[in-house]
């Protein structure tokens, strides 16, 4: 502004030079010219003094809304910014937002996938408790139903047992009754002759040895007679008694001669065939000697089996 003011001025002293030159050498009939020059001047430099403010006044208006330029731009910087940040903001909470929305949905989907194998392995457990159930209980009725069995079969063993018990007991009490000895017999028709007459027979041959229940081989030959008897006789049973001699207590004898009986019946059931329904047998110990024990010869025959009808 300094600038365009000292051009005016300098527009004015040099039109006020050139005029006072004029002036100076103008001819003396020319003052009215000289004036109206002078006025023109005055007029100009009025006019360029006026154009001077116009402008000074346009350059501040100019600078003013440069300096509201740059404030506009500042503040629509500022405003670009805090739009910017804040833009910025709402996407990193629309990202969290986001984020959270697919753990939701992940976390239901995992909830949803675990109900249904929840709701699977809960039919499926349903279905191996029924299975077990059944396999049990079907268990339970197989085992209900071989006890009752067994016990069936027990017994009929106890009472087969129980009957031949009374029966050898009932043929003891007999054969104490009687107490005389039963005939010695060795061949199967003696054997059949003795049981014919009196219903019992003494087998001869079969003798053990002292506190022995083993068959020796006269024995199991002895034994053969008397399976031949019995497969003659179809319809007949015996019952087995063996003896001991005096030596030892009453308990051991029992038992020993128990033993003895036991071993005749088996070797005719085993090497014979004979159906084991037809026999009974059992010991009768020291109680019924046929000779002296005080002597060997009476002991060895004191140790024998009897065989009596049933």
């Amino acid at each position: 502004m300094r600038g365009l003011l000292a051009v005016f001025v300098l527009l004015i002293v040099t039109g006020a030079a050139l005029a006072w030159g004029a002036w100076a050498s103008r001819p003396a009939d020319a003052p009215r010219a000289l004036k109206q020059r002078l006025a023109d001047s005055e007029l100009r430099a009025a006019a360029l003094a006026a154009d001077h403010r116009s402008l000074g006044d346009r350059l501040a208006a100019a600078q003013e809304r440069g300096s509201l330029a740059d404030q506009a731009r500042e503040q629509i910087r500022n405003d670009s910014e805090r739009a910017f940040t804040g833009f910025r903001a709402q996407l990193a909470e629309a990202q969290r937002l986001t984020l959270e929305l697919r753990g939701h949905l992940e976390a239901e989907r995992q909830a949803r996938l675990a109900a249904e194998r929840a709701a699977v392995e809960g039919r499926q457990s349903g279905e191996r408790r029924l299975t077990d159930v059944q396999t049990d209980a079907e268990r339970r009725v197989a085992q209900a139903r071989e006890e009752t069995e067994r016990a069936r079969r027990e017994a009929e063993a106890t009472v087969t047992v129980m009957r031949a018990e009374l029966a050898s007991r009932e043929q003891l009490r007999r054969t104490e009754e009687t107490r005389a000895a039963a005939p010695s017999a060795g061949t199967a028709v003696e054997i059949a002759t003795a049981m014919g007459t009196q219903g019992r027979v003494q087998l001869a041959g079969v003798v053990f040895g002292s506190n022995s229940a083993e068959l020796a081989a006269p024995a199991r030959a002895a034994l053969d007679q008397a399976a031949q008897y019995l497969k003659a006789n179809p319809g007949v049973g015996v019952h087995i008694v063996g003896h001991t001699d005096s030596r030892g207590d009453a308990a051991a004898n029992l038992a020993l001669s128990e033993r003895r009986a036991s071993a005749v019946a088996r070797d005719l059931v085993g090497r014979h065939g004979i159906d084991p329904r037809r026999l009974a047998w059992s010991g009768a110990g020291d109680r019924w000697p046929v000779a002296d024990n005080a002597e060997d010869a009476g002991r060895a025959l004191n140790r024998r089996v009897e065989m009596l009808l049933r």
